[in-house]
């Protein structure tokens, strides 16, 4: 059997060609970062992609470069803050007031109800606010392993990695190659942990009134900066992984003198931190099925993003990974059962309003049954979907027009303006 290029690579990496190495040590950024606009044209006329792709795995291997995060300016990110701040952008979009059809991810997968027909509306996609949250959480999300693929951590240290970041990197016929080019390679060679989509969050809280919001899982702190750019007055978290868990600090506190804090209150207490200030934070460093709910309060809307069963495997390799959901729990069934109903059980009756996202996980017989499950087990609470919206390249549905979006599920109260009976439905 021929031997593949990337195992081509593993074989000679340890022999590079010094005139290419050379080349590559006298083409590199301010950071150290191999920088060849015209990769394309240098491959050419050294005519042997093996040779340079091989020295190019030495000079990576040798140097151990940090991660190539993006740039990310804080006067920048203050200046998208104050804007998404005062601006109302993609607000919600009510089922009575467009024509489209939405298509929710897996409409092709049969549910046991006819979920796409009976909808609340959709958030338009709006991304920009996410660079926010990045700012802080970038270099945690590169780390994070997400299921049968590998995390950018990986493909940028370990020489079976590296191998697969350059065979990806030759397959795409990039032009030129540079950190962001590395960066961009990411994507195709393994995958991001995905964030939420902020500007959403920030539009959720604020269609439902009162004060008060609980977040099941903290996350990236997408949910946590889209509660700051909100109306809403507090925020309840939890989330098991110790190292965002510092992170939320250092968000809030920079969100609070962004908004002109000058008197910043943090007090540390044995699982949890506080905040107070212009807005009121608490989160916890625990597995949201181990919170005192006693301690929480009636909140309006309890909305999250909770970990897909096994599919993102957050804080892994970290000191409190065996508090993670995906670790916990072997299969979807205990998943259910001792992570997301009981979370459910204790917020749905403290809440007003509950909104879970979260879709079922694979196709076929590798299907992970979530949402059928969830909806049935709260079924007299349930009263519809209200999804935000994807872009179309991921529609598993192409051929079907409409609006592509993610489900979010909302049990309790929402402000439609057209009463739904479900009756029918669950007929």
């Amino acid at each position: 059997m021929q031997e593949t290029f990337r195992k081509s690579l593993e074989n000679n990496w340890k022999n590079p060609n010094q005139r290419i190495l050379s080349f590559l040590e006298n083409n590199v950024d301010d950071e150290g970062y191999p920088t060849v606009p015209k990769w394309n044209e240098f491959l050419v006329t050294e005519n042997n992609d093996l040779e340079v792709y091989q020295t190019l795995m030495y000079f990576l291997i040798n140097r151990k470069l940090p991660l190539p995060l993006a740039n990310i300016s804080s006067d920048i990110t203050k200046n998208l803050f104050l804007r998404y701040k005062t601006k109302n952008i993609s607000s919600f979009k009510f089922s009575c007031d467009y024509e489209d059809s939405l298509i929710h991810r897996l409409s092709k997968e049969p549910y046991q109800y006819e979920y796409d027909n009976w909808t609340l509306g959709y958030f338009p996609k709006n991304m920009g606010a996410n660079k926010i949250s990045n700012y802080f959480a970038q270099e945690e999300r590169m780390k994070c392993e997400v299921m049968n693929k590998e995390t950018p951590i990986f493909l940028w240290t370990e020489e079976h990695g590296i191998s697969r970041l350059l065979d990806s990197l030759r397959r795409m016929k990039m032009p030129s190659i540079s950190k962001s080019i590395f960066r961009q390679t990411f994507t195709i060679a393994g995958q991001f942990a995905a964030q939420f989509n902020v500007n959403t969050s920030k539009n959720l809280y604020n269609l439902i009134e009162g004060t008060k919001v609980f977040d099941i899982s903290s996350g990236w702190g997408d949910r946590l900066t889209g509660f700051y750019l909100s109306d809403k007055e507090m925020y309840i978290g939890t989330d098991p992984n110790a190292k965002m868990f510092e992170i939320y600090k250092e968000m809030c506190k920079t969100y609070e003198s962004w908004l002109g804090n000058k008197n910043i209150q943090l007090t540390e207490y044995e699982n949890y931190f506080e905040l107070k200030g212009i807005k009121t934070v608490r989160i916890y460093n625990l597995p949201a099925e181990d919170l005192p709910y006693e301690e929480i309060p009636n909140v309006d809307v309890t909305f999250s993003s909770p970990p897909y069963f096994n599919k993102e495997l957050y804080g892994k390799d970290s000191e409190k990974e065996d508090n993670q959901s995906w670790k916990r729990y072997t299969n979807d069934d205990q998943w259910l059962n001792n992570f997301l109903y009981v979370v459910m059980d204790n917020m749905i009756p403290k809440s007003k309003t509950t909104m879970i996202n979260i879709t079922d996980i694979g196709i076929g017989s590798g299907r992970k049954r979530i949402c059928d499950p969830m909806v049935n087990n709260y079924k007299e609470k349930f009263v519809g979907i209200a999804g935000f919206e994807l872009a179309r390249n991921m529609n598993v549905a192409k051929e079907v027009k409409g609006v592509y979006t993610e489900p979010i599920w909302v049990f309790g109260e929402f402000p439609t303006k057209k009463r739904n009976d479900l009756t029918s439905f669950f007929n």
